[in-house]
């Protein structure tokens, strides 16, 4: 840990970190972050680590670099003769749906993507009839959905993909989710739920009925037993399956416009909307309420989240958003609660490590510990100690930007 001598060497530092430390102060709850913006029309987006991988229908697969979400890179693409509707990344692979309305066609790829700059194929299947929609690959197999018919796909040997068996859910297939058993929105069929125990005979246990016009499906492991549904005519609906064989309504939410796409991180859902990305609070299950929206994001089509941000395809880019509730209100830096950083936090800091008053603010729902003072993680351990005084410093110097935890992402930045 870092250690001044006195407060008067501690407030010297201040003084001279306070000419280099640029100011932060509050911003909206919702902000976005960065943006890629050499799309067409993308259908679809799927992070995995440091990559966003999005479906073009005229672009193929783009694969950007999300390292630096403040200024996402392209990094390299595969283009398949067909338009991309849909894609699922597994153990380094991108499998992708495509295909052509005119004349009807359909094919599946498999990608190796495990060097994102030279994506390359590995196998296909280009017997389809009809456009190839929708792909969920789980294990050895993927499910698929055509406008002709849905599939099961044998993927255990990647070069040679084989048709392992029809599947024969209810509706048209708008939305595979996988999590011990495999949800289907079936569009006017409603939710249908599937025991894959034996991957190519999937056995239907439950439906939502025909109440639910299900158009894409989201489970949270936070909230288990209940499936979060994105509905046409509704917009979300939340439907108990912990029983899934007698799936029911728990509440629901109107939403502005149609809703396409759904992804949800404890507390909060997050919808793909033609007016744009619209936050829900779900933590009364039975009366969902808006809380934040974006309409930098219109014409959504898909979404993901993943670690605190929220990606979203929509018009001719992908759009990086990160939201904040107000249980973790606090601005990086900020560590005396001034509302800004600046080098007056260091020197209270140092007073609080030499046995001061602590921090005024601190997020009791971050799950590393509790009390946790967020504003002085600076460096993103998830701890509030001597080596984020000494990043402090390095970021007044070298310009670096304040890491925060990415358990508990603050209000503002």
């Amino acid at each position: 840990m870092l250690r001044l001598n006195s407060f008067y060497s501690a407030a010297s530092l201040a003084a001279i970190i306070l000419l280099f430390v640029p100011t932060f102060t509050f911003a909206q709850h919702l902000d976005l972050m960065g943006s890629y913006d050499s799309l067409s029309s993308p259908s679809n987006v799927y992070v995995e680590g440091s990559y966003a991988y999005v479906t073009d229908y005229a672009h193929g697969m783009s694969i950007v670099n999300i390292s630096n979400r403040h200024l996402p890179l392209f990094v390299g693409a595969y283009n398949t003769p067909y338009y991309e509707y849909d894609i699922s990344i597994q153990n380094g692979l991108a499998y992708i749906g495509s295909g052509l309305s005119e004349p009807y066609l359909g094919a599946f790829y498999i990608v190796n993507v495990a060097n994102p700059t030279a994506p390359s194929l590995l196998g296909s299947l280009t017997s389809f009839n009809w456009e190839l929609t929708r792909v969920e690959a789980i294990g050895n197999y993927a499910y698929i959905e055509t406008y002709g018919g849905s599939y099961i796909i044998n993927i255990q040997n990647p070069a040679a993909p084989v048709i392992a068996g029809p599947f024969n859910p209810p509706g048209y297939v708008l939305d595979f989710r996988y999590d011990s058993l495999l949800y289907a929105a079936c569009g006017a069929a409603g939710l249908s739920i599937y025991d894959i125990t034996d991957p190519v005979n999937p056995q239907q246990v439950g439906n939502s009925g025909a109440a639910v016009l299900s158009a894409a499906v989201s489970l949270n492991d936070s909230l288990p037993g209940y499936a979060f549904v994105a509905d046409f005519n509704i917009g979300l609906v939340i439907i108990n399956v912990s029983n899934p064989s007698e799936p029911f309504l728990v509440g629901e939410v109107e939403l502005p416009s149609r809703i396409w796409d759904i992804e949800e991180s404890k507390s909060y859902a997050y919808a793909a909307t033609d007016s744009g990305l619209v936050i829900i609070d779900i933590t009364n299950l039975e009366s969902p309420q808006i809380v934040a929206s974006a309409t930098e994001a219109r014409g959504a089509k898909s979404i993901d989240y993943k670690d605190g941000f929220i990606y979203v395809a929509c018009q001719q880019s992908m759009k990086i958003f990160r939201f904040a509730p107000v249980t973790c209100n606090y601005v990086p830096g900020d560590i005396n609660g001034s509302g800004n950083a600046s080098g007056l936090d260091l020197t209270y800091a140092v007073r609080y490590f030499k046995g001061g008053v602590p921090p005024p603010i601190r997020c009791d729902m971050c799950p590393q510990h509790i009390p946790f003072y967020a504003a002085g993680d600076v460096n993103g351990s998830c701890f509030f100690n001597g080596m984020d005084i000494m990043y402090f410093i390095r970021c007044s110097r070298e310009g670096l930007e304040f890491r925060y935890c990415p358990s508990c992402p603050p209000d503002s930045i």
